[in-house]
């Protein structure tokens, strides 16, 4: 069986972007998770994957970019890939705050706007 993780930090690399592929199941929240290790760099995340709304789902199989400079525990990322620890959380779709039958925009100041 494969390992779904398309990144290798055994591998010399001077390039501080790395990918990540999603598996199925996995919210964004997760996908933050297992790239950042820290929530707050969702929005960053998602800007960097040309997101222009915060996906209330699950994602399915998407590579995303992320920045290792950036990540704030490398040594527990490094140990996931390693080991294929994959974080993948058990979540409700209904948040009646971010419904699917509206439009959202992710506003530069990291506001979230309703489209009219």
């Amino acid at each position: 069986m494969s390992t779904p993780f398309q990144i290798s930090f055994q591998a010399p690399t001077n390039d501080p972007i790395q990918q990540y592929l999603s598996i199925q199941g996995q919210s964004i929240y997760d996908i933050v998770m297992q790239t950042y290790q820290n929530p707050e760099m969702l929005l960053t995340l998602l800007k960097d994957n040309g997101f222009t709304y915060i996906p209330t789902g699950q994602i399915g199989v998407k590579y995303f970019i992320f920045d290792t400079r950036k990540v704030k525990n490398l040594p527990l990322v490094i140990y996931n890939f390693n080991t294929n620890t994959i974080y993948k959380t058990a979540f409700d779709d209904f948040n009646p705050e971010l419904r699917d039958d509206y439009s959202y925009d992710l506003e530069d100041d990291g506001t979230i706007s309703m489209r009219d």
